[in-house]
């Protein structure tokens, strides 16, 4: 890819439910960055933190920041709200999401642009990692990162692997704003609670032709929860989000190596 058409703005879009643990690292993280000039604005989608936290999170991160906007919008208390508010409130072509529990690792903002250069019809998945000391202490994220150890990608490899809408990822996740607008791609808030609204995102991403891509930003997830709380989670994905998901009427599902 060439450089010189890199010079395209980008938001990121980063929402939070009481992430005061890490968002100073995130934000300090992201501001760090090589091309860092190319982010434009940083979006915080919030539900819970407030006003004076975010003052103090700003104040903090104030010598780094310098040109770049750091904007703090309220929502309701539903992932896909935030994300629909973050994508709304984008002043840029292109858009990042991220997590609050999420801290980017090195070359994060030029890994998704590289990509974004290429295609403005795909959503864009990076890969997701965690802290070393959580693998070694607790079998559970030992686990979950040896589930994730396939799904990775060298630094120097250059095409992703096609998703299918069960492995989206969009806690680390690039597209087109216009895309999203274009074709009515926004989140499903009758999603409610835990799990299933990114599946269904994908499954109408697929729907409408839009490939859904694997790419080398990493990201490091801060995992708090322990076995219990997984299987609490699986619970009410079964008892809720699931049913929800098969109420829809849903669009097919297309294979793209075999369709486009």
């Amino acid at each position: 890819f060439r450089m010189h058409n890199l010079i395209k703005p980008i938001s990121i879009c980063m929402c939070t439910y009481n992430g005061e643990k890490y968002i100073k690292d995130q934000i300090t993280s992201i501001l760090n960055q090589t091309y860092i000039h190319l982010v434009k604005e940083i979006i915080i989608c919030d539900s819970e933190i407030g006003d004076v936290m975010m003052k103090e999170v700003i104040a903090y991160c104030n010598p780094l920041y310098k040109n770049n906007v750091i904007k703090h919008i309220f929502s309701e208390n539903n992932i896909s709200a935030k994300r629909n508010a973050g994508i709304k409130a984008a002043s840029t072509e292109n858009i990042i999401f991220i997590d609050d529990d999420c801290v980017p690792g090195k070359d994060f903002i030029i890994n998704h642009l590289k990509y974004l250069n290429r295609s403005s019809n795909t959503i864009f998945c990076g890969v997701v990692e965690f802290d070393k000391g959580l693998i070694n202490s607790s079998n559970y994220i030992k686990y979950k990162s040896c589930r994730q150890k396939s799904d990775k990608l060298s630094i120097d490899e250059d095409i992703g692997e096609y998703l299918d809408f069960t492995k989206i990822i969009t806690m680390n996740m690039s597209c087109s704003k216009k895309l999203i607008m274009d074709k009515n791609l926004y989140f499903d808030e009758e999603f409610l609670g835990y799990g299933m609204e990114d599946n269904e995102f994908g499954w109408r991403v697929q729907g409408q032709r839009v490939m859904i891509q694997k790419c080398t930003a990493r990201i490091v997830h801060h995992e708090i929860n322990d076995f219990d709380s997984f299987c609490r989670k699986i619970y009410h994905i079964a008892r809720d989000g699931m049913p929800k998901f098969m109420q829809k009427q849903l669009v097919p599902q297309y294979t793209f190596q075999k369709d486009l």
